[in-house]
């Protein structure tokens, strides 16, 4: 890699400090390892965004099943709880049967 000014009148010259320059030119076996970096960034990239996706789908799933799971018993206790009402309103009407019958 050179470090070079671009000139005036278009031409690169060797830059008199080495924090002093404007252009970097490249070997071609550098500009090659750049764009193999480059690559390879990209591809890590892709890697970890399927990654990403397949773990958010992981956890929306679980989230799923879980919410599925509490319904589920919800609609149990509401049943037993519809159940239970049920019941107490069968003994209570037969004790107003009960209790209509002795007033006779």
């Amino acid at each position: 890699m050179e470090k070079v000014n671009k000139g005036a009148l278009g031409g690169y010259g060797k830059s008199k400090s080495p924090d002093d320059y404007t252009h970097v030119i490249y070997t071609k076996d550098e500009h090659l390892e750049i764009l193999a970096d480059k690559k390879k960034s990209k591809n890590d990239i892709s890697d970890l965004e399927k990654k990403h996706k397949s773990e958010l789908e992981h956890y929306k799933k679980s989230a799923d099943n879980k919410i599925a799971e509490i319904r589920t018993q919800a609609n149990e206790r509401i049943a037993e709880a519809h159940a239970e009402a049920a019941e107490h309103r069968n003994r209570a009407d037969i004790a107003t049967q009960l209790d209509k019958a002795l007033q006779k």
